[in-house]
């Protein structure tokens, strides 16, 4: 998955499907790698909305992964 969400930020596509698969990756995939991409992912892509900002806000204050975090 790390791969392919390093990919889909490269790909600079956002639809709704990748949308929605880059932020199930960055809110519920537990290895920190992918987690880490997810997050370039939405910044690359500039994905924005409530929805994000509130996975970002929580994804920011449940981990404790110094990768994820920067």
């Amino acid at each position: 998955m790390c791969v392919c969400c390093a990919a889909v930020a490269l790909s600079g596509v956002a639809s709704t499907a990748v949308r929605a698969a880059v932020l199930w990756a960055f809110c519920y995939e537990t290895s920190d790698v992918v987690s880490a991409e997810a997050c370039h992912a939405v910044t690359f892509l500039d994905l924005e909305g409530t929805d994000v900002i509130a996975m970002l806000q929580q994804r920011y204050f449940a981990e404790d992964s110094d990768s994820v975090l920067r």
